[in-house]
């Protein structure tokens, strides 16, 4: 948050960041893209867990793991809506 206040009322000159702050910040500033993470980077993300939370709760692992990958996939095929 403090970096979008600050990108809006330039302070700052560049941003480094991810959606959904992206598609925000393209849609409100029209800025101009230096460069995806893509390009530059082999990014990966990781979701990590309590190890004993973890055996405890594979259910509760396994589930979050399918909503996030669905919720990923959503997002990708609704950038519109995702900015809105």
């Amino acid at each position: 948050a403090d970096a979008a206040a600050a990108f809006a009322s330039d302070k700052i000159d560049a941003w480094a960041v991810w959606d959904p702050f992206f598609a925000i910040a393209e849609t409100r500033y029209q800025p101009r893209i230096l460069a995806r993470s893509s390009d530059v980077l082999d990014v990966n993300t990781y979701f990590l867990a309590n190890r004993d939370f973890a055996a405890a709760h594979p259910d509760v692992v396994t589930t979050t793991v399918a909503a996030l990958k669905e919720a990923a996939a959503w997002a990708e095929a609704n950038k519109d809506k995702v900015a809105a």
